[in-house]
């Protein structure tokens, strides 16, 4: 009847806009920049592997070791760890397979990229960056929000009391500004951070990524997180993202006109 064709519309829709907001800016990015180069869908997919394996590393400390229980700050610190080695062992294996590609291929030097213009290797090291972090940042958000994702397809929504957004919409916002930060760290890190090996540039995306984390643990009540509308979590949290995006986009603009000098 007509109240249950409303009922389930509204569960659809329910589920459809948390979906929307979570993978939306994200899917868009990868329709745009990953999709259309095969390379850059398997390192997107394989970048996701590993952020799994991590993820997988960290439970299983989480598991065997009890006092590791004890606070979730520590499940913060030593989590955060195991991501950054993550991130930094896709960079090392994407450097190796240049170094193979370039080997094959007969190029001498050292890295294939210099089998480019500068800019050019530049844009497609960027580009490179920035599937691995759709890769890991989808991964992420899919882990913060698939059980979130599977009770909004239930009938009605779940609110915290004087918020008008619903806890999916909240967990979805969440999700969203964790799956840009690992774009973005990865596109900083491999452009700023690790290339030049720079101790400050290092350090202010294992910070960044600590106090993104930490940022959850603002509202919590017997060590079962809460997200609680008009907090702190969520402003702080997107004024991290849009920083982090301006540090990003400095360094890559300031880069790329090097690059630009060079060749002219």
């Amino acid at each position: 009847d007509l109240r249950s064709l409303v009922r389930i519309t509204s569960m659809w829709i329910n589920a459809l806009g948390a979906a929307a907001a979570t993978f939306g800016p994200v899917g868009t990015i990868f329709a745009t920049v990953v999709y259309p180069k095969p390379y850059r869908v398997i390192l997107a997919l394989s970048s996701a592997f590993v952020f799994c394996l991590c993820v997988m590393a960290s439970g299983l400390i989480w598991t065997v070791i009890p006092p590791m229980r004890s606070y979730l700050v520590v499940l913060a610190i030593y989590s955060t760890g195991i991501q950054e080695l993550g991130r930094y062992g896709m960079y090392v294996a994407y450097v190796r397979l240049q170094k193979m590609i370039a080997a094959m291929r007969g190029i001498s030097s050292h890295s294939l990229d210099y089998a480019l213009s500068p800019s050019h290797a530049f844009t497609e090291r960027v580009a490179c960056a920035t599937a691995i972090g759709v890769g890991i940042g989808a991964t992420h958000a899919l882990l913060l929000t698939g059980r979130q994702l599977s009770d909004a397809s239930s009938p009605g929504s779940s609110y915290v009391e004087g918020c008008v957004l619903s806890q999916y919409g909240l967990s979805a916002l969440v999700a969203l500004a964790f799956a840009l930060l690992h774009v973005l760290w990865t596109v900083y890190a491999f452009i700023e951070a690790y290339p030049r090996e720079s101790p400050s540039a290092i350090c202010l995306i294992i910070a960044s990524h600590l106090a993104a984390s930490g940022l959850t643990l603002l509202h919590s009540v017997s060590g079962q997180l809460t997200l609680q509308c008009g907090g702190l979590t969520l402003p702080l949290l997107y004024a991290l993202l849009i920083s982090l995006c301006g540090v990003t986009a400095r360094s890559a603009i300031s880069t790329f006109r090097k690059h630009g000098r060079s060749e002219s």
